[in-house]
């Protein structure tokens, strides 16, 4: 009696969850995170296109999308969350880049006390929705545009063949040259077209990264 009714409490959950699953598959199509127009500083110089965007989802889905850092199927995901990944970096980035500026050390050498202030600061930099939806525009910091443009390096040479990141693609079940073609290597000094010449890459890999980037940036 007791299994009887023990199994049929597990069906009534299993119904419940997979119409809540019915209900979340729905709201995902119905409410996507908006493609912004454009993403721009607040200084005004504009970092990459809505269309460079699409184009980048095009190039993700040509490389098979999520199958990404798999190996031959085998179900195992060895490469990480490249959202997670891409705004791991960045914080890191943002955290230093404060901690040296104001403190002469980096981030994870500082006290306690401080590096709570640098947390707060960094998660109003990130969490602070800036779209605009009049206007189709993300606005970002100039220092976070500098960040973006070191994190694209490190996946230049992901996913390019930099040496020195042989042994990560190793782990992360990634070719060399997963991208063919490569974008110029960032400029190492600003440039009127936008900070450190981000608007001069405009190739397949860097609309494919920056992807991931506005479509988190808007929430």
């Amino acid at each position: 009696m007791n299994y009887r009714r023990s199994l049929g409490q597990s069906r009534r959950s299993h119904r419940t969850v997979i119409s809540s699953l019915r209900l979340l598959r729905r709201d995902i199509y119905q409410q996507p995170p908006p493609i912004p127009n454009r993403v721009v500083t607040t200084e005004g110089q504009v970092l990459f296109s809505g269309q460079e965007i699409k184009d980048g989802q095009n190039v993700w889905q040509s490389l098979g999308g999520q199958e990404v850092g798999t190996v031959l199927g085998h179900g195992a995901y060895v490469a990480p969350d490249w959202s997670a990944d891409w705004l791991h970096r960045e914080a890191t980035w943002l955290l230093d880049q404060w901690a040296t500026a104001e403190h002469g050390r980096a981030y994870h050498e500082l006290d306690p006390e401080p590096q709570a202030a640098l947390r707060a600061r960094l998660r109003k930099e990130l969490r602070t929705n800036t779209y605009d939806p009049r206007t189709g525009d993300i606005t970002i910091s100039p220092l976070r545009a500098a960040a973006v443009a070191e994190v694209a390096r490190h996946y230049d040479g992901l996913f390019g063949s930099d040496p020195k990141l042989a042994e990560l693609r190793d782990a992360y079940a990634l070719p060399a040259n997963t991208i063919k073609t490569l974008p110029v290597s960032i400029s190492s000094t600003p440039s009127s077209s936008g900070p450190l010449g981000l608007r001069h890459q405009s190739s397949e890999l860097r609309r494919d990264l920056y992807e991931q980037l506005a479509t988190r940036a808007a929430y």
